[in-house]
């Protein structure tokens, strides 16, 4: 079925965390240096916060950026996160269609294709991409050894690549994880790849940025 999915009701920072740092490359080609400084010594000085940490918990990021611009600022993010990448939708039928998220930034699409491209985060990510599992039970199905799995894990966890997944009508209180990507779509146009992202329903539902810039967000359940 397809459902709207309300979108930023959690702390599961996977897609923020990705783009973070994405976002920021772009900041003085939008705000120029002097506004970007401004910003980010309010940052700091009202929520003791980089740049890179406001980015992440971006309903902090939009406050302080509504200070200095007022009602333009919805605006202004959405120009600033399609700059990085934009929302898109494909027609699965009739009836049904799907969003996802044409990557942009070509330093985002290579670093996303060279995760994958990497053994040891590839096996994990892909035990992880379906059901939501235990750290335990992605080491034992990814069949990496325990030492460095557990720094790939904490890797993909860091880069945003790997969400916690809250469930609280669960009744263990194991942190279970899953891969913040569904699937990902790579196509040529001319001498350009193409890169789209289909993330997963519980990424979806924990990102800030999406709830600023697309509220509206589709995808198929």
């Amino acid at each position: 079925m397809q459902a709207a999915i309300p979108i930023g009701d959690q702390l599961m920072l996977g897609i923020d965390v990705l783009l973070a740092q994405y976002f920021e490359n772009h900041l003085d080609a939008h705000f120029g240096t002097a506004v970007r400084r401004k910003i980010k010594d309010r940052l700091f000085e009202r929520y003791g916060l980089s740049l890179q940490q406001s980015l992440q918990q971006f309903d902090i990021f939009e406050k302080v950026l509504t200070e200095f611009f007022g009602n333009a600022s919805k605006g202004v993010l959405k120009n600033l996160f399609e700059t990085v990448c934009v929302v898109k939708k494909q027609k699965l039928n009739k009836k049904q269609t799907s969003s996802f998220i044409e990557v942009r930034d070509e330093t985002l699409a290579n670093f996303i294709l060279r995760s994958y491209g990497d053994n040891d985060k590839k096996a994990i990510l892909s035990v992880a991409t379906d059901t939501a599992l235990t750290l335990p039970e992605i080491l034992k199905k990814s069949k990496i050894p325990t030492s460095s799995g557990y720094r790939v894990f904490n890797n993909l966890l860091k880069e945003g690549l790997i969400i916690e997944v809250l469930n609280s009508s669960e009744k263990s209180e194991k942190s279970k994880f899953k891969a913040t990507i569904k699937e990902i779509k790579v196509s040529l146009a001319g001498t350009k790849l193409e890169i789209a992202v289909f993330f997963s329903t519980e990424a979806l539902r924990s990102s800030r940025v999406l709830a600023t810039v697309a509220p509206n967000l589709t995808i198929s359940t």
